[in-house]
C-alpha cells in the first residue's frame, strides 16, 4: 500500500512539473510575436527606440565626438580657436628673394605648371637632377611672365613604374603618358610652399634660356615679386576679437579646447597660453632648472614650477620665458587652460 502511495506522489509531481513547464511555454509563445516586433521596431530607421534610451545613446555620442570649439569666451573678451596642425606664417620674403636670386626660375609647360600652382600637383617630373635647393621662380612656358614661387625640397631617384603608379596623385602624369616608350621624365622635383601670385610678374626672357631663367640681375623682377609676396602674406585678422592662433597640437590641449566651457582666467589647477598658442609647461620653460620670468625692466627666477603658476596668479602682468624651440622668446598669459 505504501509503495503505491509513493508511486502514486511521484506521478503527480512529475504531472505538476510538466503542467509548468508548458504554462511557461505557451508564456514565451504568446510573448515571442511582440518581442520580435519590438526589436525591429528598433533596427528600422522610420522608427525610434524609447526616449530614456535615445538619451544615453546621445550622451554617449557626444562623449565619443566633442564638438570643435569655434569661439571662447574668457572675461569678456571672445577668442577663436583655430585647432590646426600647421598654422600659416607670414611668408619670409627675404629668404624667398634670396633662393630665387641663387637658382632663378624654372619654366613649367602647361598644364602642369596650373597644377602646381593650385597645389593639386607636389612633383615636378624631369628627366635629371638638378644641384639647385631651396625657392625657386615659377615660369609658365610661352607666358614671359613668373606666375608664383616654390620651394625645391629634394629629388628622387630614378622612379619606376609601379612608383609612378603608386604617387599619380603627386605627379599628375597620366598612366598612358609615363608608360610610353618615348616617355623619359622619371626624376621628380618634390615642391613645398607654394604661391601662386595674384598678378604674373613680367621678366625680360634670356636666349638659350629652356629649362632655368637666371634673374639676378633683373632688379626690378625682385622688387615686384617683394610686393606681390607682401600683399599676399598670410596675416592675423585685426577685428573686434583676439585670436590664438595656433594652440599646442598635443591630444592633451585640442580635447581640453573641444569641451566648449567658458574658462575661468586666472582659476586654480590650470596653466598660462600666450597669445601665439605657446603653453607655459614645463618642458618649455625651464632652463639649467630655473623659470625665467620678468616685470618691467625686472627678472626673476623660480626653481619651483607650482611657485611660478602662483606668482603668476598673483600678477597677471608678469612675462615667462620660453624655451621651447621654435617658440623662444617673452610671452604674456593671455588665458589659462586646464591641463
Amino acid at each position: 500500500m505504501r509503495q503505491h502511495f509513493g508511486t502514486a506522489l511521484f506521478v503527480l509531481l512529475v504531472y505538476w512539473v510538466i503542467e509548468k513547464i508548458l504554462i511557461v511555454l505557451a508564456v514565451v509563445a504568446c510573448l515571442a510575436p511582440f518581442y520580435i516586433w519590438l526589436r525591429l521596431a528598433r533596427s528600422s530607421t522610420g522608427s525610434s527606440p524609447p526616449e530614456k534610451k535615445t538619451k544615453k545613446k546621445t550622451k554617449r555620442s557626444r562623449r565619443d565626438s566633442p564638438p570643435v570649439i569655434e569661439e571662447l569666451q574668457v572675461d569678456r573678451v571672445t577668442y577663436q580657436i583655430r585647432t590646426i596642425d600647421k598654422p600659416k606664417q607670414p611668408y619670409n620674403t627675404t629668404k624667398i628673394l634670396s633662393g630665387i636670386r641663387e637658382n632663378g626660375g624654372l619654366i613649367i609647360a602647361k598644364p602642369w605648371i596650373d597644377l602646381i600652382l593650385t597645389g593639386k600637383k607636389t612633383w615636378e617630373m624631369r628627366s635629371n637632377r638638378y644641384k639647385k635647393q631651396g625657392y625657386i621662380a615659377l615660369i609658365g612656358k610661352g607666358t614671359r611672365s613668373i606666375l608664383g614661387v616654390a620651394k625645391i625640397e629634394g629629388y628622387s631617384e630614378r622612379l619606376s613604374l609601379s612608383e609612378l603608379r603608386k604617387s599619380e596623385n603627386k605627379h599628375r602624369v597620366p598612366a598612358a603618358m609615363y608608360e610610353a616608350t618615348d616617355y623619359k621624365w622619371f626624376v621628380a622635383i618634390y615642391l613645398s610652399s607654394i604661391v601662386q601670385f595674384e598678378n604674373p610678374v613680367p621678366y625680360k626672357p634670356k636666349n638659350g634660356a629652356v629649362i632655368w631663367v637666371n634673374l639676378d640681375s633683373q632688379e626690378a623682377v625682385f622688387s615686384e615679386i617683394k610686393k606681390q609676396l607682401k600683399s599676399q602674406s598670410p596675416k592675423m585678422e585685426v577685428t573686434n576679437k583676439r585670436y590664438v592662433a595656433n594652440i599646442d597640437n598635443s591630444k592633451l590641449w585640442l580635447q581640453e579646447l573641444m569641451k566648449k566651457e567658458k574658462i575661468r582666467a586666472n582659476a586654480q589647477g590650470r596653466v598660462p597660453v600666450a597669445a601665439d598658442g605657446v603653453v607655459c609647461e614645463p618642458d618649455s620653460v625651464f632652463k639649467d632648472g630655473l623659470i625665467h620670468l620678468r616685470k618691467g625692466a625686472y627678472e626673476y627666477r623660480f626653481e619651483s614650477y607650482a611657485k611660478t603658476l602662483s606668482a603668476l596668479r598673483r600678477d597677471p602682468s608678469l612675462n615667462w620665458r620660453s624655451f621651447k624651440r621654435g617658440q623662444q622668446g617673452w610671452k604674456t598669459t593671455e588665458l589659462w587652460l586646464k591641463p
